[in-house]
């Protein structure tokens, strides 16, 4: 029953999908308005089942696993559109600056929500330094397993790394941007942490030196703060393991919104899903190699 909770949130990612159908299609307004409420409904009968298996394709590593089989769901939905003449042409909309309001307020609303989970951890900090210790897999519900106020806290700083590296960068507190960094914040209550974001986050920064992207570009911005997806990989695998992942995502991230014309919101979900299927099995499998060698001598 969860899962389709879960889903029905999440699978808001699709929304733009519907919408774009009724303009789409080539019939009359209403008929048209019909077809993409059945398209609609069709997405919700199909994305929770495809949501549980794709959650065993990466085994837990990507935390934004609906986002994944919503990519997978809109591609083909989008292939079916443009294979008879139906195509979408994706458009940027994008706020720049960094109004010192809106960075006051998200600062303001992060340490307000630290001290109220110190408040209710009464004054104790140790049990936020216990959720480090997590790798982050899912399913990490981290009140279930050290409690409200850790977690409060754990999301405050999340938050704040977040936000903290969109000004050190430079970037814009756009609409996608703040929508990214509360989505992080929010991800704080279920497998995310400094001591495994951080790795990935630092890997889409690096991977700015050595390819043709920059750090300030609307998608490498959202890439850094989603590559809160894959912390796992560094939660279980370490920081030079999330480093790398961070860096493969951000090659993934700039070519997959192609894919289905800009009409999944949670394209970062879905580049994260191929990452952890990249790079897991070939962690594992050195890790195992490692483990043997060691073990012989």
């Amino acid at each position: 029953m969860n899962r389709y909770i879960y889903t029905a949130l999440f699978g808001t990612c699709l929304s733009p999908l519907v919408t774009e159908v009724v303009y789409l299609l080539p019939f009359q307004q209403p008929i048209n308005l019909i077809l993409a409420l059945l398209i609609g409904i069709l997405i919700g009968f199909t994305l929770p089942t495809l949501a549980m298996h794709t959650a065993s394709m990466h085994m837990g590593y990507n935390l934004f696993n609906v986002g994944f089989a919503a990519g997978i769901l809109g591609f083909g939905i989008v292939s079916i559109l443009e294979a008879t003449g139906l195509e979408s042409t994706p458009v940027l909309i994008w706020q720049e600056g960094r109004p010192i309001w809106l960075v006051l307020g998200l600062y303001g609303y992060f340490i307000a929500t630290f001290f109220y989970g110190l408040w209710v951890n009464q004054g104790q900090l140790k049990p936020l330094f216990k959720i480090l210790r997590h790798p982050g897999r899912a399913v990490a519900d981290f009140i279930l397993m050290d409690g409200l106020g850790a977690t409060l806290m754990n999301m405050s700083v999340v938050g704040s790394v977040s936000l903290t590296y969109i000004l050190l960068v430079k970037g814009d507190l756009s609409g996608p941007v703040i929508g990214g960094i509360l989505t992080v914040f929010g991800f704080g209550a279920f497998g995310v942490h400094v001591k495994n974001f951080i790795p990935c986050m630092l890997g889409v920064y690096l991977s700015t030196y050595l390819k043709i992207f920059t750090p300030t570009m609307p998608s490498i911005q959202l890439a850094a703060l989603f590559s809160a997806g894959i912390a796992p990989i560094a939660g279980q695998f370490g920081p030079i393991a999330g480093i790398l992942a961070g860096m493969l995502h951000t090659s993934i991230v700039m070519c997959t919104s192609d894919m289905y014309s800009g009409l999944n919101l949670y394209n970062n979900g879905f580049s994260a899903g191929f990452v952890a299927i990249i790079m897991v099995p070939l962690l594992e499998s050195f890790k195992n190699h490692s483990r043997k060698g060691n073990l012989r001598r």
